[in-house]
């Protein structure tokens, strides 16, 4: 494995000033940043050097990118840029959010009432609903990538993370959609729904499953 230069300070596409990291994935790692300009707050998801390597991993994370871009949705995080740093590392940008993932508040929590229960997956329908209307099925659905922060009175508002392992399902997005299948794609097992784990063909209803 490669290792990993300190981006603390880094400023990529002279736009955006890297400051710590706050999460690792298996394709790269996420970074609270900022755009130098303005002084907004950001997050940036920086592929790993040893990913950047490899073409089709470089295409996969781009097409997390626009998959995320393209849906468009308050429940679903917001995708801001894209580019390439001077050292050739491939990031994208995303709103920064400030609050805690499902799973979190689980394991802190252990239950909750159900009108709490039924807000925050009301929410995630919604999301989900916007998703694949674009055609978008995540795959990954999980208490992880279910993001809550603070808006307004809501202490619950619900943004929907990660489609790094997305499908795109309209007839457009066949070419793309082969840079996903390589055998069975990752997946959280404990969520994932029986076609998922026999690797066979997803739909939309594979995300009401994991649901």
């Amino acid at each position: 494995m490669t290792d990993e230069r300190d981006l603390n300070g880094v400023v990529l596409a002279g736009r955006y000033r890297v400051l710590e990291q706050i999460g690792v994935g298996g394709m790269g790692t996420v970074h609270a940043g900022e755009h130098i300009e303005v002084g907004r707050r950001v997050a940036i998801k920086i592929l790993r050097p040893e990913s950047s390597a490899r073409p089709a991993l470089v295409e996969r994370f781009r097409r997390e990118a626009r998959v995320t871009a393209r849906i468009e949705h308050e429940n679903v995080v917001e995708c801001l840029d894209v580019g390439v740093s001077d050292a050739g590392e491939c990031f994208y940008v995303m709103e920064w959010l400030r609050g805690e993932d499902l799973q979190a508040l689980l394991r802190r929590e252990r239950t909750l009432a159900w009108p709490r229960v039924r807000a925050i997956l009301a929410q995630v329908c919604r999301a989900l609903a916007a998703a694949h209307e674009r055609g978008v099925v995540h795959r990954d659905l999980k208490p992880g990538n279910v993001f809550l922060v603070q808006r307004g009175d809501n202490r619950d508002f619900v943004k929907l993370l990660d489609f790094g392992i997305a499908k795109l399902v309209d007839p457009m997005a066949a070419e793309e959609e082969q840079l996903t299948v390589t055998g069975v794609a990752p997946m959280t097992t404990a969520y994932a729904s029986p076609e998922q784990l026999q690797g066979l063909p997803v739909t939309t209803a594979s995300d009401l499953y994991s649901l």
